[in-house]
């Protein structure tokens, strides 16, 4: 009558607990980073709203009633960037920003709104268009 396991057997316990562990892990690691990206979305997609309301109230100056700046001259080429960093605040470019918000008007002066998550390397909300902005309401 045999009494207990061998060696055998417990190492090949051992090692499926092991492969199931691993893939627990790495299912927990791809749902945080989903998350983060989820969250920025998120953040992102309320500023642009509020963009999108400064544009309805303040037209071409929107930029001044929302950041303080003006880049109405802001091209394709050359689009005006904004940093944020790791807690979404506005930041400069050398305090190690995670977010660039950039903005451009295009040959239509249709106002197009970009975030890339600088440290990832992704896009948060890519060439979201607004169409064209003219002046305040009346």
């Amino acid at each position: 009558m045999k009494k207990g396991e061998t060696l055998v057997e417990i190492l090949v316990a051992i090692a499926v607990f092991l492969i199931i562990f691993a893939g627990l892990v790495t299912c927990l690691l791809s749902l945080s980073n989903l998350n983060r990206r989820q969250q920025a979305y998120v953040y992102f997609e309320n500023i642009c709203r509020s963009i999108d309301q400064y544009i309805d109230v303040a037209g071409e100056s929107w930029d001044i009633a929302y950041w303080g700046i003006s880049n109405s001259d802001a091209s394709e080429a050359e689009p005006a960037t904004v940093y944020y960093d790791e807690n979404y605040a506005v930041c400069q470019p050398d305090e190690q920003p995670r977010f660039r918000l950039e903005y451009h008007y295009d040959s239509e002066n249709a106002l197009i709104v970009s975030v890339q998550d600088i440290v990832k390397g992704y896009e948060v909300i890519s060439g979201l268009n607004y169409g064209t902005v003219s002046g305040g309401q009346p």
